[in-house]
Parts: structure tokens; sequence; C-alpha cells
């Protein structure tokens, strides 16, 4: 039974193909990484404190010139927070916002914990472990914005503050939102 199975679908690609039948639709979309939103702050060394922002990001920037004018839409589908190695032992804390177009801030997330489970690849959304809690509302409206064909903003700026121990000079938190593009090619 399963040889004439196999034969009868060799038999109907066959001829599909032979006859000028097209199995893709054309257009259609896939699913395009665009660069992450990325902010790196700088923590004090005096008292283990920071308050900063990201520089301005173009949104266009993050999307490779050949798709641009195909993206159908956008999707968050990851934030991580980061440490670097060299931070020191002890608790990190800090909240992150986000401002599109120089605008309102708006709060994003905020985390704590120790800081070495925040080391390395850092801590996911995807799996925050109890060490990052976000605004689901701000959440929603980021991509809203990102997602209105009409009056997509052209800048973000992330901005973070928080505390934790104190630390050597070149220390560190940053934040990486990673967001998707449907694009649609012909």
């Amino acid at each position: 039974m399963r040889t004439n199975t196999v034969f009868f679908i060799i038999i109907v690609a066959v001829a599909l193909s032979t006859m000028g039948s097209d199995c893709v639709n054309s257009p259609f979309t896939v699913s395009i990484n665009l660069d992450p939103i990325a902010g790196c702050y700088d923590i004090n060394p005096g008292d283990g404190m920071w308050d900063d922002s990201s520089p301005v990001i173009v949104i266009s920037d993050l999307i490779d010139d050949e798709f641009e004018e195909d993206i159908l839409g956008f999707r968050l589908f990851d934030i991580k927070v980061k440490a670097t190695d060299n931070y020191p032992d002890g608790t990190v804390s800090g909240s992150v916002s986000y401002s599109l177009d120089g605008g309102p801030v708006n709060p994003l997330l905020s985390f704590s914990g120790q800081s070495s489970q925040f080391k390395g690849e850092g801590v996911s959304l995807l799996d925050p472990m109890g060490l990052i809690t976000y605004d689901q509302a701000f959440l929603n409206a980021l991509v809203t914005a990102l997602n209105d064909p009409n009056f997509r903003p052209q800048t973000v700026m992330l901005l973070s503050s928080g505390s934790g121990p104190l630390v050597p000079v070149g220390v560190q938190v940053c934040v990486d939102v990673y967001i998707q593009a449907d694009g649609q090619v012909n």
C-alpha cells in the first residue's frame, strides 16, 4: 500500500510540473529578522548607578534596503537584558523605557536580580525567570506604533536607569529589543 501511495505522489508531481502548474503562490510573505534596537548604558563607578539613553536609532536603518518598501508589518519577538561579564557580584536593578520620534517616554520593563544571572546571554523576556517584568500596555503600544502605515515612527530611543554594586570603569548594562518584519516577496 505504501509503495502505491508514493508512486501516486510521484506521478501527480510529474504531471503538475509538466502541465505548467505552479505550486508557489506569488507574492508570498516571509519573516525577516531585523537588527535589534539596542542600548548599552555605562555604570557610574562612583556609586554603581546609571541614568542614560541610547543613541537615536533610525528604524529604517534596521531594515535591509532591498526589503524596506515590501514591509507589511512588525512584531516583537524578544527583549534581552545583559550585564557585561566584568559586572561585580551583587544585585542589579533597573528600568527601561522608550521614546518614539522624540515623543513621550513610555515604560517598557523593569529588572532585578543577581548580576551573575544577567551575564553572558542575559535574561530573555521569553524566559524571564522572575527577573524581568514588563508593561504589556506599553509593549503593545510600541508594536502598534511600528505597524501604523500612516504614522510609523522614524526613530526610537531606549532609556534606562538603575543601580547596583560599586563597579570598575567600563561596566555596562545592555538591552536588546528584537523585532521581525513581515515582507512581501514577488
